[in-house]
């Protein structure tokens, strides 16, 4: 299938949930490929499986939805995807146990090219897959906004504790219809035959975030003299996006004890605001979190509590980790559209 008319490329971007990182992501993407004269529309996944239409590329760039059953082929010249976890690769695999848990076998056949988020997940498809990955950058729409306020921001000296497990998506009705499907995920292999084994690996996905870690630490940080702490889990811990960069910016501290991730993209956001940052060494964090300068990479209870006690002790210490993230993130210019481009196009 040729250029669209007027010489461009037409890419549909298709996702799963509107207010979501996928979502963000390919609105990102849509601003940032248009100069390059790449038409990028992205679409609700279930709208376009009821009344397909064609295009140069359709990228699949959905949450734990990819149907490698679904003949994507019939309606584009090329087929990309990316993988934005580890979870929607084998939706229940922990970093610790990827060689034990029961995997998606996923099928790659009609897929020309795959994106990844991470060196982590880099670096699974190499050992797992065999494939060669392009990284892409990640930036949400949102990522301006957050580090303006962290740029214009001053660093306080309190500890004020903020991890959020929990954002409010916002759900057309279609998107509903698509979360009921995604149960299937969990039950069909990817031929859409009945895997019941599938079950077994559910509650390793949801201890991936490791809340009762976080719960720990929030405890201990309640605990401190002067500290403040904002967390909740579940459904009570949805908030707004609105809400939720409120939180980014009015906190000092932002903790994450995720024992798997892609990204995970709230860590890049908090240092984007201008927060130090307690994170466990996952997905990409060490490319924004640099151990000593702007936060501290911890690995357990232990690492948490000795690095809380360190800000509340030293409120200097906690200033200079809040300046060094504006710097990091006044360093960090919105990553180029390279990858991307080299995704839908295959040049390069």
């Amino acid at each position: 299938m040729g250029p669209y008319a007027g010489g461009g490329m037409k890419v549909t971007y298709l996702y799963n949930i509107e207010g979501w990182a996928i979502h963000d992501v390919g609105k990102w993407v849509q601003t940032t490929l248009a100069p390059r004269g790449i038409s990028v529309h992205c679409q609700l996944s279930a709208d376009w499986h009821a009344n397909p239409q064609p295009a140069d590329v359709v990228h699949i760039g959905y949450s734990a939805m990819y149907r490698p059953w679904f003949d994507y082929r019939r309606w584009a010249g090329r087929v990309t995807l990316t993988i934005h976890d580890p979870c929607e690769v084998s939706h229940f695999e922990d970093r610790a146990s990827w060689q034990r848990w029961p995997l998606r076998s996923l099928r790659f056949e009609q897929v020309d090219a795959i994106s990844v988020i991470s060196d982590e997940l880099a670096e699974l498809f190499h050992t797992r897959y065999g494939r060669g990955v392009i990284r892409t950058a990640t930036w949400p729409s949102r990522a301006d906004a957050i580090r303006l306020t962290g740029q214009l921001r001053s660093p306080g000296r309190e500890v004020r504790l903020f991890a959020s497990t929990n954002a409010e998506a916002h759900y057309a009705p279609q998107d509903m219809l698509e979360r009921l499907r995604r149960v299937r995920t969990y039950l069909f292999d990817e031929h859409d035959r009945l895997a019941p084994r599938q079950l077994l690996g559910l509650g390793v996905r949801r201890r991936r975030k490791n809340i009762p870690l976080l719960r720990e630490v929030a405890q201990f940080a309640a605990a401190m003299s002067g500290a403040e702490v904002d967390l909740t889990v579940g459904r009570s811990a949805l908030r707004t996006r609105d809400a939720y960069e409120r939180a980014l910016a009015g906190c000092t501290v932002y903790a994450c004890t995720s024992t798997m991730e892609g990204g995970p993209l709230p860590v890049m956001e908090a240092v984007l605001a201008g927060a130090a940052v307690l994170s466990t060494p996952v997905g990409q964090v060490a490319e924004w979190v640099e151990d000593g300068r702007n936060g501290w990479i911890c690995r357990d209870l232990r690492d948490f509590r000795r690095a809380l006690h360190e800000y509340a002790r030293n409120p200097n210490q906690l200033v200079a980790h809040q300046r060094a993230s504006m710097e990091i993130a006044a360093a960090k210019a919105p990553p180029s559209a390279d990858g991307w481009y080299r995704l839908v196009t295959g040049e390069g």
